[in-house]
């Protein structure tokens, strides 16, 4: 049982069924704490109470089924986030942190799906030339990006270090989507397996493989290719370069 703490875009939800799949744990919902999700009760009965004791009795009995959830920190109150920490970490549940270094693609990806309401790779069934062809017509809010970018990565950040001062850090582990996604086949093969062990999974290196590419080929929006039609694109990469790669965690 283990909590994958992430952000939208961010490869989280293939990862997650897969993962889910494998340790043969109880599949939630994605980020079902979010308001209008299977336990969005809980944040809405926290933003009309503020009471946070009330939020973790009523995560100690969600949590008491041992599951696997993936939960995006940006889209819920920080008491929701540290509340599922603490009842979490108590009930023994580990901890996998899944983030981007690089941001660029996770904001237009972002930026692209709140254009279009498309959320999944399924851009071919909604008139594809026609929303594409309004959408990059229109400068990137370049500042609204950013700013979403360095609040995510407080929040984050915040989550990590939060979760590490409750004594837990032998229960949490980082990998990135560049690590997925990225790289050699055989280096996302090596820090798949140490994954796997640190959940408890066994898996032969040819299986994990195999899974790795099938779960590649689903990882793709196929959207990558319009957003350098952008008119200020480059204005863009400019000041995402200023803000640097992300880091959220040492390996741990």
């Amino acid at each position: 049982m283990f909590i994958i703490w992430t952000l939208r875009r961010t490869g989280g939800t293939n990862f997650t069924q897969w993962i889910t799949k494998l340790s043969n744990l109880k599949a939630t919902e994605h980020e079902p704490f979010n308001r209008d999700r299977l336990y969005g009760y809980v944040t809405k009965n926290f933003l009309e109470s503020k009471n946070t004791n009330t939020a973790k009795e009523e995560i100690k009995k969600i949590l008491k089924t041992p599951q696997v959830i993936k939960h995006c920190v940006e889209t819920v109150p920080k008491g929701i986030s540290e509340s599922l920490a603490e009842v979490s970490t108590e009930l023994g549940y580990k901890h996998l942190f899944l983030y981007r270094k690089n941001s660029k693609y996770r904001l237009l990806s972002l930026h692209f799906a709140k254009q279009t309401g498309i959320w999944g790779p399924n851009l071919k069934n909604k008139s594809k030339e026609k929303i594409t062809e309004n959408i990059i017509k229109e400068p990137i809010p370049i500042n609204n990006l950013i700013n979403r970018e360095k609040k995510d990565r407080e929040i984050l950040k915040y989550t990590f270090e939060y979760i590490q001062n409750l004594n837990n850090k032998k229960n949490v582990k980082c990998i990135t989507f560049e690590e997925l996604y990225e790289i050699e086949l055989q280096d996302t093969v090596k820090k798949i397996k140490e994954i796997l062990e640190f959940l408890s999974i066994s898996l032969e290196k040819k299986e994990i493989e195999n899974h790795i590419k099938e779960m590649r080929k689903k990882g793709n929006q196929k959207t990558r290719h319009l957003y350098d039609k952008f008119p200020n694109i480059r204005n863009f990469e400019e000041e995402l370069l200023k803000l640097g790669n992300f880091e959220v965690c040492k390996r741990i």
